[in-house]
Parts: structure tokens; C-alpha cells; sequence
């Protein structure tokens, strides 16, 4: 099985629950997976951008894992993409760095799905495709092969409001997120 690197987007990974249970089953998992934490790495902002790059070159599949913020990706990880990804490395003539390497972005979104669906009173487009394609577009961009994109709905727990229940059922519902993950990484390899 190829290299996975694994880009923890997550910007207080500590007070996660879902992202970090997910994480934590990837960790687990018989995956050969390499997991960057980049709100531990990162966290004054000053991304040793030769040290991702190797990794990402040393990697065969590239997963980002965060949660949707703002329908976008959190600010550490948009940081981080616009530092790593650079001309001569993910694009320009010399920027093959990423060519034919795999792509799965992977988020947690903490609103039902309801609040995403189409509607007739709005002339936007919320599905969480639209919010991801940016992310799929770099990959492409970057000569990558970019996997459907995963994603989970009710992956937030807000003490007070949230019961037990809704915390354990989040749980699992993040448990079985992983098992999506691992299976595509799984799937693309064979």
C-alpha cells in the first residue's frame, strides 16, 4: 500500500470530538498513514514549508481532514496550502511534484444535512460539493487524481445544549466517517 500523509486541518484538534475521533481511527487503522497535526506543528503560524513538501512527495494518497468552517476550510489549513502548494513544486513548468499522487479531502460538518439541501426560497447552491470543489480543483490542478470527497453532517457537540446521547451517536457516526476514509484509501490502491 502507498505512503498516506494526512493533514490534520483542524485548528484546537483538543477540543474536537469528532476530528479527533476520526483521527484517532485512522491512527489505528492498517493504514500506512503519517498524521500532520498542524495546530500542534503550526500553531505560531510558520509552516516549514521544504518539510511538507518532502512529505507530500514521499506520499502516494493525500488526505485532508478538517472540519467545515464558514463553508471553507479552516484558516490553518488554507495557510498551509498556500504555502506548500508552490509554483515549481504543485504547478508550473517544473511543478509536476504531485502528478498522479491521490487526493481525498475528508470534513465533518457540524449542522444536518437539511441546512445544505437546495431550496426554492434560495437561488444558491449549499451543497457541500460546491464548498469542496476549490479543494478538488488545487488537486486537479496540481496533476492529482482527486477522489470523491467525504464528509460527515451533525459532527458537533456543544455542552448544554447536545445531550449524552447526541455525543455518543456523534461518535459513532465519526467512527464510521474513518471507515469511509480508509475504505476509499483502500479502494483507490486496488
Amino acid at each position: 500500500m502507498q505512503n498516506v500523509l494526512i493533514i490534520s486541518g483542524h485548528p484546537n484538534l483538543k477540543s474536537s470530538r469528532a476530528n479527533r475521533v476520526i483521527l484517532e481511527t485512522l491512527a489505528a487503522s492498517d493504514l500506512n498513514a503519517e498524521i500532520r497535526y498542524l495546530d500542534k506543528l503550526y500553531a505560531s503560524g510558520a509552516i516549514d514549508v521544504a518539510s511538507e513538501q518532502k512529505r507530500m512527495e514521499d506520499a502516494g494518497v493525500i488526505v485532508f481532514q478538517f472540519p467545515l468552517y464558514w463553508y471553507a476550510a479552516p484558516a490553518i489549513l488554507k495557510q498551509w496550502m498556500e504555502d506548500v502548494y508552490t509554483f515549481g513544486f504543485a504547478f508550473g513548468p517544473e511543478g509536476s511534484k504531485l502528478k498522479g499522487k491521490t487526493f481525498l479531502a475528508s470534513t465533518t460538518v457540524g449542522s444536518g444535512e437539511e441546512k445544505y439541501a437546495p431550496s426554492e426560497s434560495k437561488s444558491s447552491c449549499k451543497s457541500i460539493e460546491t464548498f469542496l470543489r476549490p479543494l478538488t480543483e488545487l488537486a486537479k490542478f496540481s496533476e492529482m487524481k482527486a477522489l470523491d470527497p467525504i464528509y460527515s453532517f451533525k459532527m458537533a457537540y456543544i455542552t448544554g445544549v447536545h445531550t449524552d446521547d447526541d455525543n455518543h451517536a456523534m461518535i459513532q457516526r465519526a467512527k464510521a466517517h474513518a471507515e469511509k476514509v480508509i475504505t476509499a484509501i483502500k479502494n483507490q490502491a486496488s
